[in-house]
């Protein structure tokens, strides 16, 4: 995920190792802020009554959920016909009435969102990177402060500490450009045709973050011919 250099001092081991825990729950939170509409439960506790005995419609259908360039969809397998007309019915009391009607299975196509509403979850995405690079910055001025620390009680030699310091800006660099790629990439899947970055700054950002990745694959791949 991250192309860093090979760390040399417990400053810049810390601040990855803290940087890591701020990525680690960044990307549930975005996944979260996407993921706007789940289906998969939206049959649930719901029950029919055969034969004297309650039937839970989660015991004969299957949801599978299908997400679409152009829309979002799922569909109801149905391994009982008899229930079919109750999850119909289920289905459209949740407010979906693009239902297409087949023999074992129902196609249920659901609404996409209005531009209101994909105004509000981006700026819901933006908001998480937000606090997301504060929380990074926050680290990065830490452990630079520490490092000063460190320098006024000679404890670490200014030569040394210029080694440690590059460490740390590419390590943050690297953190912060991976953030706002992850931000651009939410905000596209939910408003892919009108997307755009907002900022020159935050477009430096992402193409500086790009180039180093496409540097470090090359690399690699060269690396890899030379050991064949």
């Amino acid at each position: 995920m991250f192309r860093l250099p090979r760390f040399t001092s417990s400053y810049s081991v810390n601040a990855k190792n803290r940087m890591d825990v701020v990525i680690d729950a960044y990307i549930p939170e975005l996944r979260m802020a996407t993921e706007h509409k789940d289906f998969s439960n939206i049959l649930y506790g719901r029950k029919v009554k055969r034969h004297k005995r309650w039937w839970h419609l989660t015991n004969y259908t299957n949801i599978l959920q299908i997400e679409e360039e152009m829309g979002k969809f799922f569909t109801v397998e149905i391994t009982n016909d008899t229930i079919k007309e109750d999850v119909v019915h289920v289905l459209k009391d949740r407010g979906l009435r693009q239902l297409e009607i087949k023999n074992d299975r129902i196609e249920v196509t659901v609404s996409r969102l209005n531009e209101d509403q994909k105004d509000i979850i981006i700026s819901g995405i933006r908001r998480i990177a937000k606090q997301t690079k504060a929380a990074i910055d926050h680290i990065a001025k830490d452990i630079d402060a520490r490092l000063e620390k460190a320098i006024e009680n000679q404890v670490v030699i200014p030569r040394k500490a210029y080694y440690i310091r590059r460490q740390l800006d590419v390590t943050h660099k690297e953190y912060a450009g991976y953030i706002k790629f992850k931000e651009f990439e939410a905000c596209y899947k939910i408003s892919r045709w009108t997307f755009k970055i907002p900022t020159e700054e935050d477009q430096a950002c992402y193409d500086d973050w790009l180039s180093r990745q496409k540097v470090a694959e090359q690399a690699v791949q060269n690396k890899s011919a030379s050991e064949m």
